[in-house]
């Protein structure tokens, strides 16, 4: 039996679609994940960030993806840098988002237990808030103003820091970006 010539022409068009499609992939299918940062020794795709995503819902949040990005590049950061200054991870996990998580979690109370205020802050929280620093009614002091000595600079500095402690990770985020060079890679808007 004999085709008619356009007959003939659609099926040698869809055979060679089908190869071409079998060759190279189904759109995206196969292909590199996208590269939403980089810098010294880091690489962070949509790969890494669709993690993230996916653990998050595991854990009950939703996240959008664009904030699962911005997680992948802020956790990569703080791990890696918790790994430069020795940290391990507490927990032996085979999770790659758990590791992460676990290193930049290490990361960041290692900043907020070495970040220290200039002594003028300290000082001037104690004048501010005297009432937080008198001898209690059980003490032979009642009433009376503490000394300020090491261990009270240290509670000041310890609430000053927990009070500020978002502001502290965003300029460490900052400076890390920096120290390791890294460029984020605009959104593709196609």
């Amino acid at each position: 039996m004999s085709y008619p010539t356009s007959k003939t022409r659609r099926l040698t068009a869809l055979f060679a679609g089908v190869l071409m499609a079998l060759c190279l992939g189904w759109g995206t299918a196969g292909a590199d994940p996208a590269l939403i940062a980089q810098g010294k020794g880091m690489r962070i795709t949509t790969d890494d960030a669709e993690m993230i995503r996916q653990y998050s819902e595991i854990k009950g949040y939703k996240i959008s993806q664009k904030r699962a990005q911005e997680l992948a590049v802020r956790l990569t950061l703080f791990a890696k840098e918790a790994e430069a200054m020795g940290l391990t991870p507490k927990k032996n996990t085979s999770d790659p988002v758990e590791r992460l998580k676990d290193l930049a979690n290490q990361y960041q109370l290692k900043v907020l237990e070495e970040y220290q205020y200039p002594p003028v802050v300290i000082e001037s929280y104690y004048r501010a808030h005297p009432e937080q620093f008198r001898y209690g009614d059980d003490s032979p002091k009642a009433g009376e103003l503490m000394p300020l000595d090491d261990q009270i600079k240290e509670r000041i500095r310890r609430h000053i820091v927990d009070w500020n402690q978002h502001k502290i990770w965003d300029e460490a985020y900052k400076s890390l970006l920096n120290k390791y060079e890294v460029h984020i890679l605009p959104e593709d808007k196609s």
